[in-house]
């Protein structure tokens, strides 16, 4: 599994190898499919109807409805991302190119739209951000590739 997420008495779990979500719940002992036919799905997040994921080895982010299972590509030209967060009715990604720069992306459920807040040389911060989240209004940034934790501000400063 690339990911999981526990909401309320649900267990959603990305089944990378075989390129689909399961749902369960904590109670029972089974899972079933909830979506299918998605490539390499990992990352994920839970936000009202909507289960939100990264897939296609981090290129796309899109969302399965939780009723019916159809997936939505919402954007399919990432770089590498690696981590969701919910924080303040956004969704927070942080992407990279391996080696080259950082990105840290919101997606506005509400609207529909994508800001980039921030987009970093991998010399001015560390190697490969892998995840984020939130400390207040305080997000903390992991660096596969450093071994590392980076502390920013809501908007992405320093």
């Amino acid at each position: 599994p690339g990911g999981v997420v526990v909401d309320g008495p649900n267990i959603y779990v990305s089944d990378t190898g075989r390129n689909r979500v399961l749902k369960g719940s904590t109670a029972a002992k089974t899972a079933t499919v909830l979506a299918g036919n998605i490539k390499a799905p990992s990352k994920l997040l839970v936000s009202g109807n909507n289960l939100y994921l990264v897939y296609n080895g981090g290129k796309s982010f899109g969302r399965v409805d939780l009723t019916s299972g159809k997936l939505t590509a919402l954007k399919t030209d990432f770089f590498n991302a690696d981590g969701l967060e919910l924080h303040n009715g956004l969704i927070y990604i942080v992407s990279g190119l391996h080696g080259v720069l950082n990105e840290i992306v919101t997606y506005d459920p509400t609207s529909g739209t994508f800001t980039t807040i921030k987009s970093v040389f991998e010399t001015q911060w560390y190697n490969h951000a892998s995840d984020i989240t939130f400390c207040g209004s305080s997000m903390r940034l992991l660096f596969s590739g450093g071994s590392s934790v980076f502390s920013a501000a809501e908007n992405g400063s320093s």
